[in-house]
């Protein structure tokens, strides 16, 4: 999976078999891309204003299956 992926939307079942150390990865690119996609919506326009969503539930589901690891192995 690429950083260019997190615009779209990610199934959880293709996150489930990432290592914990990329979706940690994953999770920066990410959050790095929705504060260039923030910055760039204020100085000038945006054409995919879908991305905005795509990558913050992409982050939460990334969370989500990062969050499982971590009950999976304590329990």
């Amino acid at each position: 999976m690429k950083a260019s992926d997190l615009e779209k939307r990610i199934l959880a079942s293709d996150l489930r078999h990432e290592n914990i150390d990329e979706l940690k990865v994953f999770i920066a690119e990410g959050k790095a891309k929705l504060f260039n996609l923030r910055s760039k919506r204020k100085t000038e326009n945006v054409e995919n204003v879908s991305a905005f969503r795509n990558i913050k539930r992409n982050i939460a589901r990334i969370q989500t299956i990062i969050r499982e690891h971590e009950r999976a192995q304590q329990g």
